[in-house]
């Protein structure tokens, strides 16, 4: 593709940027659990709705090994939320470019083409063009730049629509630019990119770990003793404190985005940098490791005003968000049948057909939740 190409299709992506979202209607559903004795008496009456709720109503019905994968209980009243989508573009991506892909694998996997730049920005777009639910629209937005675009190789300069919801639910396409590159050790990159419109804010976007010959460092902080990244981050701490400061004093603060080893990045920038991290839109962590108790505790003893707001977002299955302990609030997310470790911590979930949602209380680590067994 040449840069003539290349150019035009930024052109069509920001002719986009004010374009409403499409009036379609939106599968999704929430059913409310409200305590332990209702999960083992409550039957699924549909068969379009067996999966999670079979294996919440009836652990050995779906697949019994779910319970020994869940290292933390969910929230009472449960809020189950299921999201559909049959967007075919979806499933072309994923075909074409997920992990496992015999073509040509993106999501969290290193690659230095603009081509895969472009195919990254194209399949951002369509979020704001097929998807009308906001929830869904984020969480996807926010899924494929942690696990997609991160990995992608974006110069200072460069151009990225990027879809974000109003506070009136509106799904608009913002374009941002990437501003500053950071090199947070032996090559490890994350990305500053500032809005072109002040109603969006700035994003820090960190990397996660990658497996090729290049990102061995990444390997290596993965096994960092004092926690997943932890040395990294405090040796990058002051280029990342002046750049939160510098675009905080021009386009507001920023919310900090990262999955897998990125995550534990936005665990620590949370921590550390709280007073120059977003308090109107939450920071991001996917498929997360958790954190130490000392840090914990430096956590829990911000006060609620100075604590910004952070969702997490772990797979079921998933064995990575096992280590440490989590913070912020947390989501499961889950599909018709469970995945096995390592699918778990690679598939963008969003993109799937149908994926079902429910927060966690991350208080209650190991702690099995044995009422739901028939006696």
């Amino acid at each position: 593709m040449n840069k003539a190409t290349i150019a035009l299709i930024f052109l069509s992506l920001c002719a986009c940027e004010n374009m409403p979202s499409p009036v379609k209607k939106e599968d999704s559903k929430i059913v409310y659990i409200y305590d332990k004795e209702s999960v083992t008496q409550r039957k699924t009456k549909s068969s379009q709705e067996v999966t999670i709720l079979q294996v919440m109503d009836q652990g050995e019905m779906h697949h019994p090994e779910y319970y020994t994968h869940r290292y933390y209980q969910p929230f009472y009243p449960i809020k189950i939320e299921t999201y559909k989508n049959d967007v075919a573009d979806f499933q072309s991506f994923i075909a074409q470019h997920g992990y496992h892909s015999g073509y040509h694998p993106l999501i969290g996997i290193v690659t230095e083409s603009q081509e895969d730049v472009v195919n990254v920005l194209e399949l951002l777009t369509r979020i704001q063009m097929n998807i009308q639910n906001p929830q869904l629209a984020n969480l996807m937005t926010e899924e494929v730049l942690t696990k997609v675009l991160a990995y992608r190789n974006l110069q200072v300069g460069q151009k990225v629509p990027i879809p974000f919801v109003t506070p009136s639910s509106q799904i608009k396409l913002a374009l941002y630019q990437v501003n500053h590159r950071f090199d947070l050790a032996a090559g490890m990159p994350a990305f500053g990119l500032v809005p072109t419109s002040k109603e969006a804010p700035p994003i820090l976007l960190f990397r996660g770990t990658d497996f090729s010959l290049k990102g061995s460092a990444s390997v290596l902080a993965d096994l960092d003793i004092s926690g997943p990244g932890l040395t990294v981050f405090h040796s990058a701490q002051e280029e990342i404190h002046n750049w939160l400061y510098d675009v905080s004093q021009i386009y507001g603060k920023a919310r900090i985005m990262g999955y897998s080893l990125g995550g534990s990045f936005v665990e620590y920038t949370c921590i550390y940098e709280y007073d120059l991290v977003s308090q109107d839109f939450p920071s991001i962590a996917f498929n997360e490791p958790g954190i130490t108790e000392d840090l914990i505790e430096r956590w829990k003893n911000l006060s609620h005003e100075k604590r910004p707001p952070l969702k997490g977002y772990i797979t079921e299955g998933d064995l990575v968000s096992t280590v440490g302990k989590l913070i912020g609030d947390v989501y499961e997310l889950s599909l018709d049948h469970l995945l096995e470790p390592l699918l778990a911590h690679v598939t963008v979930m969003s993109l799937q057909q149908r994926l079902y949602t429910y927060q966690l209380d991350v208080t209650l680590k190991y702690e099995l939740d044995y009422s739901v067994y028939k006696e």
